[in-house]
């Protein structure tokens, strides 16, 4: 066996068969392939490019093309990662999108229209690198280090940018948060700023045990923290609902 080449019949190596396969033409292995890949690389594509179906076609020709030039040894997190960051710079050089009427699937028919579009304008007006980073984290949820092997960055740089395109995105929705010191209420031992700077490692849970107690400690007594924190989650649903990943409940 190749050194390059994994494991016979681990999930990897059946991945990568897959991806062969869909290079080669098969139609079964495409229909694999596309099944398992088709879903993230069309909502990626929807988010990045303004010509979503044309963005989602150049993707697969340049995934098809570079099937040759994958290595298991220089992918430690498997086919996936590779997968979405050469269909990502594929997509990237057609043009930023333009907000659509409507999603590229049905998730977002139990959306009112208004609140649809408003989410995924704010979403669309977002700095590339912003877009990426929720997309992959908050809306995708894929985990921290696939999505920093998939944009090219260190996991603790994808943390930063991840709570940069959070608050922007926040503010894009009319829900700025608590920035001036002197505007903050100190509650629980923690000030509204602190708990922002914190957000990140909360949401992804990667706090330590006494920074999450004494920010629920704030949350509870400070309403315009909860107020900021429970839109965001909200308006992340709402950005999953419309992209159909998630059901409105």
């Amino acid at each position: 066996m190749n050194a390059s080449e994994p494991a016979q019949g681990s999930p990897l190596s059946v991945e990568l068969e897959e991806l062969r396969g869909f290079a080669r033409g098969d139609a079964e292995a495409s229909r694999r392939f596309i099944a398992a890949f088709g879903g993230v690389l069309r909502r990626m594509a929807y988010v990045l490019s303004a010509e979503p179906d044309d963005a989602y076609q150049n993707a697969l020709v340049a995934i098809s093309r570079g099937a040759g030039t994958f290595d298991a040894n220089r992918a430690p997190g498997g086919l996936r990662p590779w997968v979405l960051a050469v269909g990502r710079n594929a997509m990237r050089r057609r043009p930023a999108p333009i907000v659509a009427e409507t999603g590229p699937d049905e998730g977002s028919q139990e959306l009112s229209v208004d609140e649809a579009l408003g989410i995924r304008e704010a979403f669309a007006n977002l700095r590339s690198e912003d877009r990426d980073v929720l997309l992959l984290r908050d809306v995708e949820e894929f985990p921290a280090s696939e999505a920093a092997e998939i944009l090219n960055i260190t996991v603790d740089a994808l943390k930063s940018r991840l709570h940069r395109a959070r608050l922007r995105l926040a503010a894009a929705l009319g829900d700025a948060a608590p920035t001036v010191r002197s505007e903050c209420r100190d509650v629980g031992g923690m000030l509204c700023t602190d708990v922002v700077s914190a957000l990140p490692a909360l949401l992804d849970g990667d706090a330590p045990a006494e920074v999450t107690a004494s920010a629920m400690a704030h949350l509870r007594g400070c309403t315009v923290c909860e107020t900021f924190g429970g839109r965001y989650r909200s308006r992340i649903v709402r950005l999953r609902i419309a992209m159909g990943i998630a059901k409105y409940d």
